[in-house]
């Protein structure tokens, strides 16, 4: 807690005790719990838990959901796959990991503010690459607490998401039979919501007009929502345009770092 932080605080009990709502004895109780929560607690909020009766129960939830956050962070190293395998990761790719590449290489990843497009010659690591991402992201993410007004909730990061881009066309394409229950509209939704998405294979698909729309609804919504995007590809973007189209390539390029891969096909043994 900085000074200017703990001069508020000072300043927020001062008038809370000139009110006589609680006691200096209460104040000094919860003394580590008002230093900690007023990360998250915006000051104006912070009298009214000051002098709430469930000033007891606030703390104790607060705690409780710290706790669950330990737990979470100890027993996660040995859950990753598990999650992995749920966002729909293939299983050749779940070991894939961030030492598995250059630092120059991860380096030129981290950099990237928004979405990165992944292209280079079949075999030279791109989904490995997307793969250790998606493990770092997850090594690197936890649950958070937040304040509402009212109590405290803890938030869970959202899962990321994995699709090659035919196994994604195949299963909107589902969609349209006699008896199927998924509508093409909750599939896309899955796909554009705010979490981290992969999509593999971008440019493998056979191109119809149907499929050209479909990429640009799922793929404009995300550019618009500034949400973390990765796609993978052996075509690079001019190519890209020359098969899927301008629009669609332009929205990669407007939001993703493209990074490029070169070697030789690693799958073909010499």
């Amino acid at each position: 807690m900085d000074a200017k932080s703990n001069a508020e605080l000072k300043a927020i009990q001062e008038r809370v005790l000139a009110k006589n709502t609680v006691d200096v004895a209460i104040l000094s109780k919860f003394d580590k719990f008002f230093a900690e929560i007023e990360k998250i607690v915006p000051p104006t909020e912070m009298e009214l838990i000051l002098t709430t009766p469930g000033l007891e129960r606030l703390c104790n939830t607060y705690y409780t959901h710290k706790e669950t956050i330990r737990v979470w962070k100890e027993d996660k190293p040995f859950g990753i796959e598990s999650i992995m395998f749920a966002a729909g990761v293939p299983k050749r790719f779940i070991n894939a990991k961030r030492e598995d590449f250059t630092t120059k290489v991860w380096e030129s990843v981290l950099s990237a503010e928004e979405g990165l497009f992944l292209t280079g010659p079949p075999g030279t690591g791109k989904t490995h690459l997307a793969v250790a991402l998606v493990r770092e992201y997850l090594k690197n993410c936890e649950p958070t607490i937040r304040y509402d007004g009212a109590t405290f909730e803890l938030i869970y990061p959202k899962k990321p998401r994995f699709v090659s881009i035919p196994d994604l066309l195949m299963r909107i394409r589902n969609t349209f039979k006699e008896g199927t229950d998924e509508t093409e509209q909750a599939v896309i939704t899955e796909f554009t919501g705010n979490r981290l998405t992969v999509f593999d294979d971008l440019g493998a698909e056979k191109t119809t007009d149907w499929v050209l729309q479909t990429l640009y609804t799922i793929i404009d919504r995300r550019y618009r929502d500034v949400y973390q995007t990765v796609l993978t590809s052996n075509l690079n973007l001019d190519q890209l345009a020359d098969k899927i189209g301008d629009r669609i390539a332009s929205r990669i390029a407007g939001m993703c770092k493209t990074i490029i891969l070169k070697g030789a096909d690693r799958r073909v043994k010499k």
